[in-house]
């Protein structure tokens, strides 16, 4: 595969692609700040949205990878793990809140004065 064969070389320029290749990875933040670079209607404006959320964006991960990689491989793994089970909780709360089942599952009113209070009247 492309990735496992820039991973494996190592290099300044193999780090290089494959974080560029990162760039095309589905990504909520990324996509909002695309859409309100288009609807700037300028291309001098958008640029400088998307160059604001790499600079805004950029030091946080800068900061959560060199402090992952300082971790010993027991952690690592603990962590990569725990990030995995959080992404598949993540996703049944993304599926199951639209559908109305969430609450059925919490209990007392709140839950369901919550949804009826945000459902549009007609």
């Amino acid at each position: 595969m492309l990735c496992s064969q820039f991973a494996a070389t190592p290099g300044p320029l193999a780090s290089l692609l494959l974080g560029a290749a990162t760039g095309i990875l589905p990504c909520g933040i990324a996509m909002g700040m695309l859409a309100f670079a288009v609807a700037t209607r300028s291309p001098l404006l958008g640029m400088a949205a998307m160059v604001g959320l790499g600079l805004g964006t950029s030091p946080v991960l800068l900061g959560i990878g060199l402090s992952a990689s300082l971790l010993d491989s027991r952690l690592r793994l603990i962590g990569l793990r725990a990030a995995g089970a959080l992404m598949v909780l993540l996703g049944v709360l993304a599926f199951l809140r639209p559908a109305g089942i969430l609450c059925q599952l919490l209990p007392g009113e709140a839950s369901w004065s919550f949804i009826q209070n945000a459902t549009p009247q007609r």
